[in-house]
C-alpha cells in the first residue's frame, strides 16, 4: 500500500470545471458568428438627403403614413418579413417630401437623422435605412428573408418631444 497515492475528490471537481466551461465556450463561439446590422453611412445619408430612389430597391415607411419614423429601402433578391412597415411606391418627390418632413421635425427638437446601410449575416448590403433611430434589430430568417425591427415608438416619442439624447 505505500505506493498507492490517494487523490481525493479535487482532480474530479477540476476535471468536470474544464469539461464544462470547454462546452459553455463552444456553444458561445457558435452563436458569435457574424449577424445581420445597421451600418451607419454618410453615402446613404446623403442619397436620402438628395432624394435618390435607388433603383433594384422597394421602399417601406413606418409611423404616420406622412411623416414616417422611418424609412427602409430592401433590395431586390430579399423579402422584408413583417407586418409592421407599409410598402410604398417611392418616387423622388415622395421621398424629399417625407424626408424634408423628418428633418423638420426632430431638428426642431435638437436631434439629426442618421442613414445606414443594412447588412446581412455575410456584411452584404441588402437595403438602407434613414431615420432619427440609428440602431434596430435585423434578422436573417433565410438566405433571402430579413425582418427589420421599426424602431421603438418609446424612444421616437421621446425624441419627438426633445427628450431621450
Amino acid at each position: 500500500m505505500g505506493n498507492q497515492k490517494i487523490y481525493g475528490p479535487w482532480p474530479m471537481t477540476f476535471l468536470f470545471t474544464a469539461v464544462a466551461g470547454l462546452a459553455v465556450a463552444m456553444l458561445l463561439a457558435g452563436c458569435a458568428g457574424p449577424s445581420a446590422r445597421l451600418d451607419r453611412s454618410q453615402e446613404v445619408f446623403e442619397s436620402f438627403q438628395g432624394s435618390q430612389v435607388l433603383p433594384g430597391h422597394r421602399y417601406y415607411t413606418t409611423g404616420m403614413v406622412n411623416n414616417p419614423d422611418a424609412i427602409l429601402g430592401v433590395a431586390d433578391g430579399y423579402t422584408l418579413k413583417t407586418e409592421r412597415w407599409k410598402e410604398r411606391e417611392m418616387t423622388p418627390d415622395l421621398l424629399r417630401q417625407l424626408v424634408g418632413r423628418m428633418d423638420d421635425e426632430f431638428s426642431a427638437v435638437g436631434f439629426g437623422l442618421a442613414g445606414s446601410a443594412v447588412l446581412n449575416d455575410k456584411g452584404e448590403q441588402i437595403g438602407i435605412w434613414y431615420s432619427v433611430m440609428d440602431h434596430t434589430i435585423v434578422q436573417m430568417i433565410s438566405e433571402t428573408e430579413v425582418t427589420v425591427s421599426p424602431p421603438s415608438a418609446v424612444e421616437i416619442r421621446g425624441r419627438r418631444k426633445g427628450g431621450q439624447r
